[in-house]
């Protein structure tokens, strides 16, 4: 009884932030993760790799965006804003997650 009241009370204290982790946590797996592929061994990064890597980060970040969004129509006042700007971030650091993977895709592996 104890450990569902304190599931619920995490659930309700992090719903309206979910965008912003999921926007941070799904940029920075993508970001990270492509990034020391290329620097360690050029040649693992190829274009399946990097895709599946921005996918997955993508991925963290749209379900975040989702879980703050469907909160705003339930949320009031503070509470509803922060869902409301976590909602966002995660669409703005979708974008940056894209970018990132067409210019793997763009930009040779092995450069310079």
């Amino acid at each position: 009884m104890v450990r569902r009241e304190i599931v619920d009370r995490a659930k309700y204290l992090l719903t309206p932030w979910a965008g912003m982790l999921g926007a941070g946590f799904g940029w920075a797996l993508s970001h990270q993760v492509g990034s020391d592929l290329v620097q360690d061994n050029c040649n693992i990064a190829n274009p399946v790799v990097m895709i599946l890597i921005g996918v997955v980060g993508l991925a963290i970040a749209a379900f975040g965006g989702l879980v703050s969004w469907r909160a705003v129509g339930r949320e009031e006042g503070g509470r509803k804003f922060v869902s409301f700007v976590g909602a966002l971030m995660a669409a703005l650091f979708s974008i940056a997650i894209f970018m990132q993977t067409v210019a793997s895709l763009l930009l040779p592996g092995c450069f310079g």
